[in-house]
């Protein structure tokens, strides 16, 4: 999976679970920008990350249930990139 289609599917899964209420649209959304800019709590942090293991058939390891790592679109897509080439 390439991360173009990584971040299209992250985008995708992001709105449509409305983890991000603030945003109209997934082309609204920077890649760089912070996500709670979007309106995202920690409640829906939570959210997203069972939704993105589920998703993408990977389980996050503790050391990586850290805001920092997620957010942003960009740090989403390069950590499930990774570790997706770990798992594969």
């Amino acid at each position: 999976m390439t991360k173009e289609e990584i971040r299209q599917e992250v985008l995708s899964l992001i709105t449509e679970g409305n983890f991000l209420p603030e945003a109209k649209g997934k082309e609204e959304i920077r890649g760089d920008q912070p996500l709670e800019v979007y309106g995202m709590d920690s409640f829906a942090f939570i959210q997203m990350i069972v939704c993105l293991e589920k998703s993408f058939h990977v389980e996050v390891p503790e050391d990586l249930l850290v805001v920092k790592k997620w957010e942003t679109i960009d740090l989403i897509v390069e950590t499930l990139a990774d570790m997706l080439s770990r798992k594969g």
